[in-house]
């Protein structure tokens, strides 16, 4: 099963992603899958590694960078190193916050 999300980085920008939810019982030990530069969550690449991880019982969230491709806010000219890690930081807040996803895995 999938369920789209979004949440606010620290520039309150929007961050619009895509959970694959295992078919087991929660909690789910759970995962953060990032594309590359230019890239996007929708990759097909990236979406059967998050079928597969649903699969063995492990919740993946693939987002889309707030670099202006994909469906996140953000301009590409904008985007700085910095900003990816900035990203990444707000995804593992927003996983972890999730009563859903076993903080200890």
């Amino acid at each position: 099963m999938i369920r789209k999300v979004s949440f606010l980085n620290e520039r309150r920008k929007k961050i619009v992603g895509v959970l694959n939810l295992p078919k087991s019982k929660p909690p789910y030990p759970a995962v953060l899958i990032c594309h590359g530069f230019k890239g996007q969550k929708d990759q097909p690449w990236l979406k059967a590694q998050a079928e597969g991880l649903a699969k063995i019982g492990i919740l993946a969230l693939r987002i889309d960078f707030t670099n202006g491709v994909g469906e996140s806010d953000g301009k590409l000219e904008n985007i700085k190193l910095s900003q990816y890690l900035s990203d990444i930081d707000s995804a593992v807040k927003y996983l972890s916050g999730l009563k859903i996803v076993d903080p200890e895995r």
